[in-house]
């Protein structure tokens, strides 16, 4: 689940909600940020969603890049810091929010040597 009540917000995170129904044996991570269990999974995870918050940036992509899995950027209008030096394409996936739809499928269909060389 996902939480948050900014307006612009609430058709990626219904359809993100949408999405962890269809996953069927994949772990879906339904817990609360900040707790040890929270950024457990995180470093179990291959892949850490990173939707848009309130602002123009958020702390979940610290979060993701710490734990080691690589970020899928559900933003349209997030601002990396210093994106003209740091190349975020190689180690992060920025997803369209009007293809939220479509990325349980692009995830899946990530070979582990593209992973392998965007999580190093």
């Amino acid at each position: 689940t996902f939480h948050g009540a900014h307006v612009d917000t609430i058709h990626v995170r219904s359809v993100l909600d949408l999405m962890s129904q269809e996953i069927g044996n994949k772990t879906v991570l339904d817990c609360c940020r900040g707790t040890e269990d929270y950024y457990a999974s995180l470093a179990a995870a291959r892949f850490c969603l990173v939707p848009r918050g309130l602002s123009s940036w958020t702390n979940r992509l610290y979060e993701a890049l710490h734990a080691g899995c690589v970020p899928v950027i559900l933003s349209d209008h997030l601002h990396l810091p210093f994106a003209e030096v740091i190349p975020y394409e190689l180690f992060t996936i920025k997803w369209p929010e009007s293809l939220v739809r479509s990325l349980l499928t692009y995830l899946e269909s990530v070979s582990d040597e593209d992973w392998g060389r965007m999580q190093r």
